[in-house]
C-alpha cells in the first residue's frame, strides 16, 4: 500500500530535523517548575506535533510524566490524552493545562495567595492547632525542621479548605516547594531511598511557597504568549488517565488517535515514584503499591526478571498503540539504554510488525549533559512508527 503524499512530506520533514537541538534546556514556561526527574526538553514534541498532526487531533502519551507532550499538543491546538502510573504525575500533569486565559489563572492564583499571606502568623507560632491537620502519613519531623514545619502546616491548613481549580492550583504550588524545603541537601535520591537527612536546615516555606505561585502565574501568561496566531480560548480539552499503560489503553477506542508521543521509563535507570516520596506522603498515597506496578524502576534492576518484564509491558504498550491509531498515524517514541543493559532495545525494530506498526525513521540524539540521570546513559533514540 502506498503512502499518501502528505504523509510522505511529513516524514521528509522529521529527517531534515536536529534533533540534538543547541542546548538541554526546554522551551516551555512550565518546564522544571515542580521537580520531574527525567523530563523530556519540549522541543522534541512541539516538533513532533506541528510535523505529524494538524489542530483539532488527538495527541496520546501513555507515558505522560510531567505533562510535556500534553502541553505542547494543547499549546498547539490539539486534543489531548495522558496516562501516567504515578498519581503525582497526574495532579502536576492536570494544573497545568487549565485551559482559561493565563492572565486571569494568574489573578486567581494572586489573589489567593495575597489572601493567604495578609494572614497574621505569629498565631501560629503560639499554637501547634494548624499541625492536627497534618496527614499521619507525613514523616514531618524527619523531613523539615520544626519551624518549616510548622509553616508547611500552615500552608496545607489553608489549602485544605479550598476548592476546584482554587484547590487544584494551590496543591500543585504546594507539592512544588516540599523537595526545596526539605533538609536533604544531597541528593534528591536520598529523599528517593527515605534516608534520614544528615541535619535539619530551617528554610522559610512560606516565602517559597509566595515564590511558587507567582512563577506559575508567571508561566501562564508565558504561555499565552507563545499560543500560535488565531488561537482561541477555551484551548483544547485533554483527558488524564491514572493508571497502567496496558489497562488504559484497552479503554481507548480503536482508530481513534492522530499521533503518539512518547518517552516510556528507561530500564533501571530512575525510580520516579519514589522520587516522589515527598507529595505521596502528604496527599495519603501507599508508595510501595505504586512502586511495584512501575514500569522499568531502578529499584527492580537486580530482579533476575526485570528485563524480560520490562520488554513484555512495553511491548503490550506498543500493541495496544498500533490499535488506537488512525490509519497513517504516527507514534513517535523516545528511548534510552544503559549501556549494562544494551540488550533491551535488541529486536526492538523487528517487532513492529507484530504491533500493527511500521518503522519509518530512527534517530539516535546526544543527551545534554544537564539532564542526564547517569554518566553512562549519554543518548537516546527516537523511533517513528506508522499504523499503515
Amino acid at each position: 500500500m502506498s503512502i499518501p503524499s502528505e504523509v510522505s512530506s511529513w516524514i521528509s520533514r522529521v529527517r531534515d530535523v536536529d534533533w540534538d537541538y543547541s542546548g538541554d534546556q526546554s522551551d516551555s514556561p512550565f518546564s522544571g517548575i515542580h521537580f520531574h526527574p527525567g523530563r523530556l526538553i519540549s522541543q522534541i514534541p512541539a516538533t513532533l506535533i506541528g510535523l505529524l498532526s494538524k489542530p483539532g487531533d488527538t495527541v496520546l502519551d501513555p507515558y505522560c510524566g510531567s505533562g510535556t507532550s500534553l502541553i505542547e499538543a494543547q499549546r498547539l491546538g490539539r486534543r489531548g490524552i495522558g496516562i501516567d502510573i504515578n498519581p503525582i504525575s497526574i495532579r502536576t500533569t492536570g494544573a497545568k493545562l487549565f485551559r482559561n486565559r493565563g492572565d486571569r489563572i494568574s489573578r486567581l492564583l494572586e489573589g489567593r495567595l495575597m489572601e493567604f499571606l495578609n494572614r497574621d502568623f505569629s498565631s501560629y507560632s503560639a499554637s501547634n492547632d494548624h499541625i492536627q491537620t497534618v496527614p499521619s502519613s507525613v514523616q514531618l519531623s524527619k523531613w523539615y525542621h520544626p519551624m518549616t514545619g510548622s509553616q508547611l502546616a500552615a500552608i496545607w491548613a489553608f489549602i485544605t479548605r479550598l476548592k476546584g481549580i482554587d484547590r487544584t492550583l494551590f496543591e500543585f504550588c504546594f507539592s512544588g516547594i516540599l523537595m526545596t524545603v526539605c533538609s536533604e541537601t544531597r541528593h534528591w535520591g536520598y529523599v528517593c531511598d527515605n534516608t534520614r537527612p544528615a541535619e535539619l536546615r530551617y528554610v522559610d516555606a512560606l516565602a517559597a511557597f509566595e515564590r511558587f505561585t507567582l512563577r506559575l502565574a508567571a508561566s501562564y501568561r508565558e504561555r499565552d504568549e507563545l499560543l500560535p496566531p488565531g488561537m482561541r480560548f477555551p484551548l483544547p480539552d485533554f483527558q488524564l488517565l491514572n493508571g497502567d499503560a496496558n489497562a488504559m489503553l484497552k479503554g481507548l477506542a480503536t482508530g481513534t488517535i492522530d499521533l503518539v508521543v512518547t518517552s516510556p521509563p528507561y530500564l533501571g535507570v530512575i525510580d520516579y515514584v519514589k522520587a516522589q516520596r515527598l507529595p505521596f506522603e502528604w496527599f495519603g498515597y501507599e508508595l510501595e503499591r505504586f512502586r511495584k506496578a512501575e514500569t522499568g524502576a531502578r529499584s527492580k534492576r537486580h530482579r533476575t526478571s526485570s528485563v524480560s518484564e520490562y520488554i513484555s509491558e512495553l511491548n503490550g504498550v506498543m500493541a495496544e498503540l498500533g490499535r488506537i491509531l488512525k490509519p497513517n498515524g504516527f507514534a513517535a517514541v523516545v528511548i534510552g539504554q544503559s549501556k549494562a543493559r544494551a540488550q533491551v532495545l535488541d529486536g526492538y525494530v523487528e517487532q513492529a510488525s507484530t504491533w500493527g506498526l511500521k518503522l519509518e525513521e530512527q534517530v539516535v540524539r546526544s543527551i545534554g549533559s544537564n539532564r542526564r540521570q547517569t554518566p553512562r546513559l549519554t543518548e537516546e533514540t527516537m523511533f517513528l512508527f506508522r499504523k499503515p
